[in-house]
């Protein structure tokens, strides 16, 4: 026997509807991102590093369909909802000027270690006590929302903090600023929050996030 590595083994790996595979699909794939590597017959193999996973989902309420759980959903720094495609980018689409008829043209824009060196500039991104206090503020916030059953989690915040230092890293500075947060924790958070009522868990965990940020005071030094 010998083993042969799959496709998780690339530094970047795309899973298309991933709320179409099975609950114990979904669970050893984010298993194995969570632990930076897989286990074949005994023998533990490390992840390439830097690891990416990107998923795409179907609507959960669509036939044939396994919503992710609410650990599973914990486990992504961010989702982010493009919508529809707008007239003009359809036609775009259709006439074959964008889509997969142009994915040949493609080129790589950074190698490796350019992504290696980018990950270490947004990890020495200074933060201070009063940014972070503020983040543990709006997770609390989303805790003791009354529309809310589960809040965001600690890992949410830190999420929300990683995404702001990428912010400000990309905006040009080295340190976080409250804009900085509040520009990301859309894409942090609303996916944590779990409501008690029956609309779209994301749709309404944005409701509850921008409210939550409405009412937690930015620190101002």
């Amino acid at each position: 026997m010998r083993f042969r590595p799959g496709p998780i083994f690339s530094n970047i790996v795309v899973f298309d509807e991933l709320n179409r595979a099975n609950p114990r699909t979904q669970s050893a794939l984010l298993e194995a991102t969570e632990e930076g590597a897989v286990t074949v017959d005994g023998s533990t193999r490390e992840l390439p590093s830097p690891f990416l996973l990107v998923a795409t989902q179907n609507p959960v309420e669509m036939t044939g369909t396994y919503p992710l759980g609410e650990g599973a959903l914990d486990r992504f720094a961010a989702v982010v909802t493009p919508g529809r495609a707008g007239p003009d980018d359809e036609v775009e689409v259709l006439t074959g000027r964008r889509g997969r008829n142009v994915l040949k043209s493609v080129e790589p824009v950074v190698d490796i270690g350019d992504v290696a060196a980018a990950r270490a500039v947004v990890s020495a991104t200074y933060i201070a006590d009063t940014i972070a206090r503020y983040v543990v503020a709006i997770l609390d916030a989303t805790r003791q929302h009354p529309r809310v059953r589960l809040g965001a989690s600690t890992r949410g915040g830190v999420a929300l903090v990683g995404l702001s230092k990428a912010r400000a890293a990309m905006s040009g500075r080295d340190y976080v600023v409250p804009d900085d947060v509040v520009s990301v924790a859309d894409s942090a958070l609303a996916h944590r929050v779990i409501v008690v009522d029956s609309d779209g868990s994301v749709r309404a965990g944005r409701e509850v996030v921008a409210e939550c940020l409405a009412r937690v005071p930015a620190p101002t030094a």
